[in-house]
């Protein structure tokens, strides 16, 4: 079946923005791409159309003005696709502009924020008897009522939101803590803390403090779901390979497995808070179970192994908007065992030393890379090519 209804995908620099393009692409939906910073993946042929728009974090204003735009030259309603923290949340904001141009699952604005706040979606996790790491919060950010010399080290310091902050529906220093520090900080005394702290309270960025839990690189899972008003329509899970920088980063080779555990927590989740589209959460496998990370409110950078394995996400948000029946992805099995990796960081897991997969098996099937596929073999030329590159030195 090919569709007529354009999906407008923010932002294809991203690799999950690509990997949007590509999920809709299999399922026969044109898509407008837009984009920030230029990528040789931009041109892709998976698109009808590609756009540069404002940036979201220097421009979000203009980002949404040229949203508006776009809509009013189209002249039909679009699915709209908004693949970032960031964007969800400007999406939710700036809803009432948006709205009579785009096909999106919108939500409050409050209920955004409340998945991108740490404390509101640990206060959602408690409620829903989701089991959490041990957490301490200062509601002053001067840690004064909390006794530092007593908490048990080695622990993480955490923004409470991870790209920007909030004040109301104002979005505030973007990237302003993880530019600085990385997605945490870790501490190993309270010497350190107490000599931190100073710059934390002259950035401004309230954060938290948290247990630090050590584990092995596939301890850490993560369930990928389209859902409506808290009720998952299609789910899939998976868990880690590798990740980048090794501590608190970003997958760059994961693989699908089941695992009805983190779905049923995840239920809970949802249900309490009543998301509704494509997002993902993340845990933490140990000893006594596992242990909620975090919620994120849109598709991360591995969410297209889950299309490659049979569950398309992007496709069934597409469905929902479109008013068309979500029955025939519903119930679906995903594929188990296939590995999804990002050519870009392969030399950070060749000079890894503890591997969950021999280098030699990327020359067998049940891989898929993050962009090279054949339906744009240019661009996977072009990948692999930068990535011997950049392993050559």
């Amino acid at each position: 079946m090919t569709h007529t209804i354009p999906a407008v995908v923010h932002s294809t620099t991203s690799i999950n923005g690509y990997g949007a393009m590509w999920s809709l692409n299999q399922a026969k939906v044109p898509v407008v791409g837009l984009f920030e910073d230029f990528a040789p993946h931009v041109h892709s042929k998976l698109t009808m159309q590609n756009i540069q728009v404002p940036h979201e974090n220097a421009d979000p204003d203009g980002l949404i003005a040229k949203l508006v735009e776009l809509g009013e030259q189209a002249g039909e309603k679009r699915v709209l696709y908004m693949l970032s923290d960031l964007g969800a949340f400007l999406a939710s904001t700036h809803r009432e502009q948006l709205e009579p141009y785009y096909l999106h699952p919108w939500m409050d604005w409050q209920l955004v924020r409340d998945t991108l706040h740490r404390r509101d979606m640990f206060d959602a996790a408690e409620r829903a008897n989701v089991p959490l790491p041990a957490t301490w919060w200062s509601d002053d950010q001067q840690w004064e009522d909390l006794d530092i010399d007593q908490l048990p080290y080695p622990i993480m310091l955490k923004p409470m939101v991870s790209r920007f902050d909030l004040d109301g529906e104002a979005v505030k220093n973007p990237w302003s803590f993880t530019r600085k520090y990385g997605k945490a900080i870790e501490l190993h005394s309270p010497e350190e803390f107490r000599r931190i702290a100073p710059d934390l309270r002259t950035e401004a960025t309230p954060v938290c403090a948290q247990q630090r839990i050590q584990c092995e690189i596939d301890d850490l899972w993560t369930h990928h779901f389209y859902s409506v008003e808290g009720e998952i329509q299609v789910e899939f899970t998976g868990y880690k390979l590798d990740q980048v920088p090794d501590d608190f980063g970003t997958g760059s080779i994961c693989r699908s497995a089941p695992n009805e555990e983190i779905s049923e927590l995840s239920r809970r989740f949802l249900a309490e808070t009543k998301f509704t589209g494509v997002g993902n959460i993340e845990y933490i496998r140990t000893d006594n179970g596992y242990l909620f990370v975090e919620i994120n409110p849109r598709s991360n950078y591995w969410s297209s192994l889950a299309t490659g394995c049979g569950i398309n996400l992007y496709y069934a948000m597409y469905l929902h908007m479109t008013g068309e029946d979500l029955d025939p992805l519903k119930g679906r099995n995903q594929k188990n065992g296939r590995v999804w990796y990002d050519i870009g960081h392969i030399g950070h897991y060749l000079a890894s030393k503890n591997k969950r997969i021999s280098p030699l098996s990327f020359l067998f099937s049940r891989k898929m890379e993050a962009i090279a596929n054949l339906g744009d073999y240019k661009i996977a030329l072009r990948r692999y090519g930068q990535a011997a590159r950049l392993l050559t030195g």
